[in-house]
């Protein structure tokens, strides 16, 4: 289907390689390629060590045409580099051995969306922007980057209940509460992506946020994989009501519908 379709492969070993070529042969035409090379990710791809292998992908497959190399980085988006220079020094080593060897080695790309922005020196020939899409890089300064978030949930208010003193909500009594509140139930949990109350929002009592009415209230908890639960004290809330939590759309359930705008 690949080939049927003019992709290109992802190809980390000589066995995968070979089964690409075989079934281009049948067809009788040059499958495309890209080398991954495994520079720490621990996912995909050739080690730097085998570069002999990786210099067979170019030269050894006669229906297949390597039109570029890349890697992955696996902490780009943490405080410390060291981990992103040494991958990136280690990717280099490749590349310099390809040119030594006279081999065109294609489209190089090698940063993440963390990488594009904190490693200008690592965007080669192409870039793999994924969360800086949607507003949203670990370990960068959207703002001032210039990205804009993009994504929220809608969902509906399921119920409306008073919250006495000492109740709890959620599983294993997650959320004890301290105070009378009049809260909503959504109709979504953390399966959709309602963001989770962590020890930070408990420490700092700084909660995730849902606009619902025109109003900013906070999201107190998820009750459930199916649920969560809002503050609307002195707001007219009912069921049934549009709500909207801003999410990360990376982290969306795949079963959630979509649409774009």
């Amino acid at each position: 289907a690949v080939i049927d379709n003019r992709g290109i492969f992802s190809v980390g070993t000589l066995e995968y390689a070979g089964q690409i070529n075989a079934a281009a042969k049948i067809k009788g035409v040059t499958a495309q390629a890209h080398a991954a090379v495994d520079t720490g990710m621990g996912r995909f791809g050739f080690f730097p060590e085998n570069y002999g292998d990786i210099k067979k992908l170019y030269t050894d497959f006669e229906n297949i045409k390597v039109t570029g190399i890349f890697s992955h980085l696996s902490s780009a988006f943490l405080e410390k580099t060291d981990k992103a220079l040494s991958q990136f020094a280690v990717f280099s080593d490749v590349l310099e051995n390809l040119a030594k060897d006279g081999i065109d080695r294609g489209m190089a790309h090698l940063a993440n969306s963390p990488g594009l922005f904190k490693f200008p020196e690592m965007r080669l020939d192409a870039v793999r922007a994924g969360s800086a899409l949607v507003g949203r890089v670990s370990g960068v300064n959207a703002k001032e980057n210039g990205l804009l978030r993009v994504g929220c949930l809608v969902v509906t208010v399921a119920e409306v209940k008073e919250y006495p003193k000492g109740s709890n909500i959620g599983y294993g009594s997650g959320f004890k509460v301290k105070k009378p509140f009049k809260g909503a139930v959504l109709s979504a949990g953390e399966w959709a992506g309602v963001p989770k109350r962590g020890i930070r929002q408990r420490l700092t009592g700084k909660y995730p946020t849902a606009v619902v009415n025109g109003k900013t209230v906070p999201v107190l908890c998820s009750s459930g994989e199916g649920h969560s639960v809002i503050d609307i004290t002195g707001l007219d809330v009912s069921a049934g009501d549009i709500v909207r939590i801003d999410i990360n759309p990376l982290s969306l359930n795949s079963t959630v519908e979509k649409h774009y705008i």
